[in-house]
């Protein structure tokens, strides 16, 4: 992810975190994690095609 961000004109800011969908009582090739990286625009570059996109919202699940 580091390089994908430095490559797109990103600064990554903030604490990155993951949140496990599922635990070790499943196989390794069915681990489900999300990393969050917040990242921010380098004022010098313009936007990524995919960044001018309107974010689509993500249902939470409950208890997060």
């Amino acid at each position: 992810m580091a390089g994908w961000i430095e490559k797109n004109g990103l600064q990554p800011v903030g604490t990155v975190y993951e949140h496990y969908y599922n635990g070790p009582e499943y196989p390794e090739s069915e681990l489900l994690t999300m990393i969050v990286m917040p990242v921010l625009q380098a004022s010098n570059i313009p936007p990524h095609p995919v960044l001018r996109r309107r974010p689509t919202p993500h249902p939470v699940a409950p208890g997060c």
